[in-house]
């Protein structure tokens, strides 16, 4: 794995990846989130951290997965690194987090906020869209 950094810290943004496996334990069928954080530039690339999560309750398909994983990512990892970013350097201009997502459904519904077909991942999951 290569990093480089090139560019000050104020030309950086935090990049996180968020991703899902939709059922993947063959024992009781429950989707795993994953998320990979980066520090990127316009000449930089610095992986940060990552984090693999097994969900807690079973996803009705890779919408719900996918949403959950989005959710697991920014809680755990990506605004505590934003709020970490914001300390370090707080003369600089605000903090930029950006999320990567592979699932045009997830996206629709985070960009929106909404969606009546998923009325039951606050009860299931504990997470609001």
């Amino acid at each position: 794995m290569y990093c480089y950094v090139g560019d000050p810290p104020g030309k950086c943004y935090l990049v996180l990846f968020a991703d899902a496996s939709f059922a993947g334990d063959l024992e009781d069928s429950h989707s795993t989130s994953g998320g990979y954080l980066c520090l990127v530039g316009p000449h930089t690339f610095v992986p940060i951290t990552w984090m693999c999560k097994k969900q807690t309750a079973v996803s009705h398909s890779s919408t719900e997965s996918e949403i959950v994983s989005a959710d697991a990512g920014l809680k755990n990892i990506g605004l505590p690194a934003l709020d970490l970013w914001q300390t370090l350097l707080p003369a600089e201009s605000p903090p930029q987090l950006k999320m990567f997502q592979d699932n045009d459904a997830c996206c629709r519904i985070c960009r929106s906020g909404k969606n009546p077909n998923m009325q039951h991942i606050g009860r299931t999951h504990r997470i609001s869209i």
